[in-house]
């Protein structure tokens, strides 16, 4: 890997909120087999759609489970539209929210059932942080450090307007910035957007993965 120097001009405000992960966050309960995240950017905002799949591997059932955004810019809990649901059915599932400070908010997913012990499960949500990529060289950041029982699979999905002058996958240790061994795919889908794929086996606990990336899109982007 090589080491990036020089100012840490990735370790934006949304990243820094989130480098320790919150007590509320440390999951001992659930293994995830595979976690897809994705950030797709409209102009300034930011949709942020979450899957998880995985397994309770503790010793007694399941009832909910947690999970936090955060964003460059301040936002009420009620302009997020989080929108939560049972992927295998498509039906609802309860929520509330645990912290919601103007940068970060932690949420408690309810499972529809208690998920018993070697029972596995899948949910997903979604909300939407405006005005949160105001800036043309920007970042996303996918957390696993909180799951202590690992994360075999994660995909991450950046998807832009147009494709970006620039992209590179990065790992945050809390010190420094490394180029990482695994990168980004870039494809263009039929609407003319602009898709970057990131797959990654076996997440480090300790690193934080960062696709960094400029945009072309200067007219929807603040310079």
């Amino acid at each position: 890997m090589r080491v990036r120097v020089g100012p840490t001009d990735d370790l934006r405000l949304a990243l820094s909120r989130v480098l320790t992960p919150h007590p509320l966050l440390l999951d001992e309960v659930h293994h995830f087999t595979r976690v897809t995240q994705t950030f797709r950017i409209q102009g300034q905002d930011g949709l942020f759609e979450l899957e998880y799949e995985g397994t309770n591997v503790a010793g007694q059932p399941s009832y909910c489970f947690r999970e936090a955004v955060a964003g460059d810019s301040p936002i009420d809990l009620h302009d997020l539209n989080i929108s939560v649901h049972d992927p295998t059915d498509g039906s609802a599932l309860a929520w509330s929210a645990l912290v919601d400070e103007p940068y970060l908010k932690i949420i408690e997913i309810r499972f529809r059932r208690p998920v018993l012990s070697g029972e596995s499960f899948r949910l997903a949500w979604s909300c939407t942080w405006r005005s949160t990529f105001t800036r043309p060289r920007d970042y996303v950041f996918f957390l696993a450090g909180h799951r202590r029982r690992g994360v075999d699979a994660l995909r991450g999905r950046l998807v832009l307007s147009r494709p970006p002058a620039f992209f590179e996958g990065i790992s945050y240790d809390g010190r420094r910035l490394m180029t990482s061994a695994s990168q980004p795919t870039a494809t263009l889908a039929h609407d003319g957007t602009c898709v970057l794929v990131w797959d990654i086996d076996r997440v480090p606990a300790k690193s934080v993965p960062i696709i960094d990336f400029e945009r072309t899109d200067h007219g929807n982007a603040a310079t």
